[in-house]
């Protein structure tokens, strides 16, 4: 590799190169968000072209309330994956954080099979190794929880999905243009 194909990270300690990592990361997932929210303006303002405003005949009004959930369908795309995003950026602190409360309520279990010293509280041993060994339960039921979450999460990161996103991206491209021609096109002509 040549002097010339180096990139500004490759000499970087590790800790820069994860920090700008996740400065990159966070903007893309306030870009989804922000592109997500003009996915639905693009949605109504194609709407508004379409109808000007609530139709007063039965058929019309189903038309209008079927063309509007298909119009808004990318925006709803667009805000599933953007909240996929931010699950997939919480990850990490919530697998810390979820650590932290195993080793706890495991110490608190070991602590309740010690012997009793003579400075400390009087109270049942038993009761002490039954309460932690519920902190320990709740502490696994919790990480359960977690694992199924963010497993179901990663199932719905397929090539499917994907392509669904990117449908919504063009989708909503297409429909912010039709919106801002035929809006200005619906003002000019009255």
């Amino acid at each position: 590799m040549s002097t010339t194909d180096k990139s500004p990270l490759s000499d970087a300690p590790a800790s820069t190169k994860v920090a700008t990592l996740a400065r990159l990361a966070a903007w893309l997932v306030r870009g989804v968000g922000w592109f997500a929210v003009g996915s639905l303006l693009a949605g109504l303002g194609a709407w508004w072209v379409l109808f000007g405003g609530w139709p007063t005949h039965g058929f019309a009004q189903l038309l209008a309330v079927g063309l509007g959930g298909l119009l808004l369908l990318p925006a709803a795309v667009l805000a599933l994956f953007y909240q996929g995003l931010r699950d997939l950026m919480a990850l990490p602190e919530r697998i810390r954080n979820q650590i932290e409360t195993d080793k706890d309520a495991a110490a608190d279990t070991a602590r309740a099979m010690m012997p009793e010293k003579k400075g400390r509280k009087k109270g049942s041993r038993l009761w002490r190794f039954v309460k932690g060994i519920w902190a320990l339960r709740t502490a696994i039921m919790e990480s359960k929880g977690l694992l199924i979450r963010y497993g179901a999460m990663i199932r719905f990161v397929n090539p499917w999905s994907m392509l669904a996103v990117l449908a919504a991206t063009a989708a909503t491209v297409v429909l912010g243009a039709f919106a801002l021609v035929g809006g200005m096109l619906r003002l000019l002509l009255g």
